[in-house]
């Protein structure tokens, strides 16, 4: 059995909140995750479609079109109900192009972001 061996790569649990924290992810060329769990999403934890777009809306204001990628949580926390199962990302993509995002920065987040961070280790 191979093993994969990863240095230098941090990884946190309970995602970003601090605008120092992503000011660094940023200048560090690391990744930040979008949290899907909705106690994250909002305080109340009423949690839909939209509170995901804002959360992004608000990384990518700060800098992190390069950084920020899908975080999810499908592993086991409470989910907004529009994205119930893995087969829903599809409406979530389709939602940020209806909100007139630039498709290559909704490729950014649902692909790129990621799959070139992880070519880099």
């Amino acid at each position: 059995m191979a093993m994969l061996e990863v240095t230098s790569l941090g990884i946190s649990f309970g995602g970003l909140r601090a605008v120092d924290e992503l000011s660094m992810k940023i200048e560090e060329g690391g990744l930040v995750g979008l949290n899907f769990c909705v106690h994250f999403l909002r305080e109340d934890s009423n949690a839909h479609f939209e509170d995901l777009l804002r959360h992004a809306d608000h990384f990518w204001s700060l800098g992190g079109e390069t950084t920020l990628c899908l975080g999810s949580d499908y592993d086991g926390t409470d989910m907004p109900p529009e994205l119930d199962g893995i087969e829903k990302m599809q409406d979530l993509y389709e939602l940020f192009l209806k909100h007139n995002y630039k498709e290559s920065l909704v490729n950014s987040l649902f692909f790129d972001n990621a799959s070139k961070f992880f070519a880099t280790l």
